[in-house]
């Protein structure tokens, strides 16, 4: 469509509407933005063409406008100010916007589908701000206005994900304003995989319910994006209305008003005071209470997931026990002569690395038997099998005995060294392959989160930690970890020999996509502040078990 062919039609849009006050006259400007030549969105059309349906049906008069250029965008919110105006102070206005929506340095700004944003200079110029729009609903005068904006999608601008926030800020709504937003302020809402946006569709129904306040409907909305979005999605608002405004009029009075069914409420209650709580037994209780319920399904899923989480715990926290005894066994019969005493630590604890340990030793008192039946004028052969006895072992003493006899043997040097420095044999944390990296085994990480939004965002909740026992082999870690709030992280991470660490993490949602950071084990271990992480802050910690 060309550009003077749009303005035609916008004009003739605008001056269709009336301009003569009559008492509560009903205004709706109505834009779905989703051409976008940067991440195109499928739903704010149809999310569009069902709000003007659904106001339609409520007594507004609407205009209806999709995909606007920046002028476009602007001239149409100048113009409903005006008629705004010119309908009278009795007028009640609404705007509802679906699309593309950035924050910068806590301001928000619409985004037109031409825009070509690199900075935020272009924000400045190309996007219509929120306080622009916000300014021209406060000059027209009339009582009440509702401005709701689905439009806390992802950013699709990469080049200003540094400066620009996540999701949108929050803004305080001037007297006789009501600000809804789709989602709570620094918060992502979801598109949607339906015909229409979850709050949009939500809100649809919500409108239709006769008898409901602007804000019980909007109460109600929340609660419905809650459900669908297993709590990812929380709408919020801003509102500074002094009087009512229904949607659809309530019926008329009753001479017996019907009993007041309050459990819904108490409900919703209940389960906010439970939400985040990592005891299954509270989702439990839930249950008992409300076994067909709201929050049933998303109650399940947690028991099902903390119980899980809980049963690793006390499986590794037993393992971990289990190695602990293997250490105290080994301690006890590593320097016995006695193959019987050796082989125990072999048949309780096969699969750790003091069985390996046992089985070397015991391939070395094998040796060291038949060096002793060898005759004795083969003095150099004797040496050689004794060599071959010991020269795995961890054993000090071993290398002892092999200097008692032979002080100026072949392999005399070598002997003193490991009498002084010890001798480790390369195995494996856990009994795989031979390795010969000074860092493989067991390692307990810690992320602990110390700053950042406190609503839902996954690895940036105020309280959010989670621990995870790591096998680090040939260096490296590949792996997932979760919070005790359910957030994922995706690991990897390497570890050079001179104890430096390479971190890499990807958390799903964040606008800063895979942080990489370096640090350096000292001590067996390292902690540290987790950086250009946004707005989210984490101490990170890594001991050897």
């Amino acid at each position: 469509m060309g550009t003077v062919y749009r303005w035609v039609i916008l004009a003739l849009i605008f001056l269709s509407t009336p301009q003569v006050a009559v008492a509560e006259q009903r205004l709706a400007l109505v834009i779905g933005n989703g051409s976008y030549a940067v991440g195109p969105l499928d739903n704010p059309s149809r999310d569009a063409e069902l709000m003007a349906k659904v106001l339609s049906g409520s007594g507004f008069q609407v205009t209806h406008l999709s995909d606007l250029t920046y002028r476009e965008f602007q001239r149409a919110v100048v113009q409903f100010g005006r008629n705004l105006q010119a309908a009278g102070n009795d007028t009640v206005g609404m705007f509802y916007y679906a699309g593309h929506a950035v924050q910068a340095n806590g301001d928000n700004y619409l985004i037109p589908v031409d825009a070509d944003i690199s900075d935020q200079l272009d924000l400045e110029i190309q996007t219509l701000q929120v306080a622009t729009l916000m300014r021209s609903l406060d000059a027209a005068g009339n009582r009440l206005n509702l401005v709701v904006l689905d439009a806390c999608r992802n950013n699709p601008f990469k080049s200003i994900s540094r400066s620009a926030g996540r999701g949108l800020a929050k803004v305080d709504a001037p007297f006789g304003t009501l600000l809804a937003y789709s989602t709570s302020p620094g918060d992502v809402a979801e598109d949607g995989s339906g015909r229409n946006s979850p709050y949009t569709a939500a809100l649809a129904r919500g409108i239709q319910n006769p008898g409901l306040a602007v804000e019980q409907v909007f109460k109600q909305v929340r609660i419905e994006v809650m459900e669908k979005t297993g709590n990812r999605q929380v709408p919020w608002e801003s509102s500074s209305l002094t009087g009512d405004f229904f949607f659809s009029p309530p019926a008329p009075a009753v001479t017996e008003a019907p009993p007041v069914d309050d459990s819904r409420d108490e409900e919703v209650a209940y389960w906010t005071s439970i939400a985040t709580s990592t005891d299954p037994a509270m989702f439990e209780s839930y249950l008992s209470i409300y076994p067909d319920g709201t929050f049933a399904g998303i109650a399940t899923e947690r028991v099902r997931q903390l119980t899980e989480e809980r049963s690793a715990a006390a499986q590794r926290q037993a393992e971990q026990e289990r190695h602990a005894q293997a250490a105290q066994v080994w301690e006890a019969v590593k320097d016995s002569k006695d193959p019987a005493l050796v082989q125990t630590v072999i048949d309780r604890f096969p699969d750790t690395i003091y069985a390996q340990l046992a089985q070397v030793t015991l391939q070395s008192l094998s040796n060291r038997a038949a060096v002793a039946m060898a005759p004795a004028n083969e003095n150099s052969e004797r040496e050689r099998l004794f060599w071959d006895s010991i020269k795995n072992s961890t054993n000090p003493s071993d290398y002892k005995a092999y200097l008692d006899q032979f002080p100026d043997g072949t392999f005399a040097a070598i002997a003193r060294n490991r009498v002084e420095v010890g001798n480790q044999p390369r195995v494996a944390a856990l009994g795989g392959a031979a390795t010969s990296h000074p860092y493989d085994g067991q390692w307990s990480i810690t992320w602990k989160v110390i700053g950042g939004y406190s609503g839902s965002a996954r690895w940036c909740s105020a309280g959010e930690k989670g621990t995870k026992v790591i096998d680090v082999v040939d260096g490296t870690f590949k792996g997932s970890m979760r919070s005790n709030y359910s957030g994922t992280a995706y690991i990897d991470l390497k570890i050079d020999e001179g104890g430096g660490v390479r971190f890499h993490a990807r958390v799903p949602g964040w606008s800063v996509g895979t942080i990489a950071n370096s640090f350096k084990i000292e001590g067996g271990q390292f902690e540290d502040i987790l950086k250009e992480t946004g707005y989210c802050r984490a101490e990170l910690a890594m001991r050897r078990q």
